[in-house]
């Protein structure tokens, strides 16, 4: 209820005030909440899922034709080769609605499960960001401490915890040839307890500060 409440002020409240909406993101459509509400087979969830993913896109470049809209999904939660036929059967709606695709599609891995022997891997993950590549879809990652409620269990946690898995996550994935298109720094997880200043130890704003310097892409001096 709270999702719907804040979508439904950023459409109606925020545009009669004069502010400009440029991106929809909606968070994780894929079928996965369907199953709790639902009794039907997972097949119908997830054309379910589709169908009313699309419909919303639609809707979106209908009233506010200069945003931005995409799909955010969880993984290992949904393995590669479903995300791979949501974002297909979402597209092909699209198409046959006669609207443009997703503007882009956006993983929020939850990496400290295969650091802790579940399965999936960062290989994975690249074979997603192939996979939208070749369907001419930007691939954006969200970086995050993952790590940080179990280590927080453990009384390990800190400011510091937040940073480290930020960078841990940027160097696993670079490791792995990974390159995303978009890439965005999040916390959800209560932490770290500062935004700013930019400039002292482990604050949000100095791990953005930090990860935009070394892993932003910039154009080679070289080349022409």
């Amino acid at each position: 209820m709270c999702r719907i409440l804040s979508i439904l002020f950023l459409i109606t409240i925020l545009p009669s005030r004069g502010e400009e909406i440029w991106m929809f993101p909606p968070a994780s459509p894929d079928g996965r909440g369907l199953r709790e509400l639902f009794t039907r087979p997972d097949e119908w969830k997830e054309t379910y899922a589709m169908e009313e993913t699309a419909k919303f896109i639609a809707l979106v470049r209908q009233h506010y034709p200069g945003a931005r809209v995409g799909d955010i999904e969880a993984y290992p939660f949904a393995s590669v080769p479903d995300l791979i036929a949501f974002i297909d059967g979402v597209e092909s709606r699209l198409k046959k609605m006669g609207m443009r695709g997703m503007d882009f599609f956006q993983i929020d891995v939850d990496w400290v499960h295969f650091v802790m022997d579940h399965p999936g891997g960062w290989r994975e993950v690249r074979k997603l960001e192939e996979a939208c590549r070749a369907r001419k879809l930007p691939f954006s990652l969200l970086y995050w401490a993952a790590d940080y409620g179990h280590l927080k269990r453990h009384n390990l946690a800190d400011d510091s915890t937040w940073y480290l898995g930020v960078m841990r996550q940027a160097h696993d994935y670079l490791l792995v040839g990974g390159r995303p298109d978009i890439k965005v720094v999040e916390s959800w997880v209560g932490a770290p307890s500062r935004a700013v200043p930019e400039n002292a130890e482990w604050t949000f704003s100095r791990s953005v500060l930090d990860f935009s310097r070394k892993f932003a892409e910039r154009p080679n001096p070289a080349q022409p």
